[in-house]
């Protein structure tokens, strides 16, 4: 299975975090993509178009899951738009959180925080959810937050 890394790798500790994200992916047997190794970055010149459409590729197509690393006070939005994309696509979706800032009160935006179906807050507990995750059937997850929106949607539920 190839797993795209999504998060932020601004800065030194960003990158840092998201090679141990990905080496951890790696010595569980899956190969990875990861932007900043893998990818385009504006800072080494590629265009914006360029980027917008490998990454897309890459979540869409050449992977089969992502991992997103959601630290910091918000997430980055990078890595909501490719969680985002990989869910509305029924690809498995691995929500990462080690750190407690948040915006609601210890909790990330509800439309963030139920993009994937294993939220985890340590390598160790992402190793885990590794092996779990494709013990599930994500599309048939997908539906059932569907169909409860619906309900919803039709004032079905109280």
């Amino acid at each position: 299975m190839k797993v795209y890394c999504a998060g932020p790798f601004f800065n030194q500790g960003e990158k840092d975090e998201m090679a141990k994200i990905a080496s951890t992916i790696e010595e569980c047997s899956h190969t990875t993509f990861l932007p900043q190794r893998d990818g385009l970055e504006l800072s080494k010149g590629a265009m914006p178009y360029d980027i917008f459409c490998l990454d897309t590729y890459e979540v869409l197509v050449d992977c089969d899951m992502v991992v997103a690393n959601l630290n910091g006070r918000v997430p980055d939005e990078g890595t909501v738009a490719e969680a985002a994309m990989a869910f509305g696509n029924s690809r498995y979706v691995i929500l990462y959180k080690s750190d407690s800032r948040t915006v609601f009160q210890g909790q990330d935006n509800p439309l963030v925080t139920f993009l994937g179906y294993y939220h985890v807050s340590s390598l160790d507990e992402l190793r885990t959810a590794l092996i779990r995750t494709m013990q599930f059937n994500y599309a048939g997850l997908i539906q059932d937050r569907l169909e409860y929106g619906k309900k919803l949607a039709m004032g079905k539920v109280k």
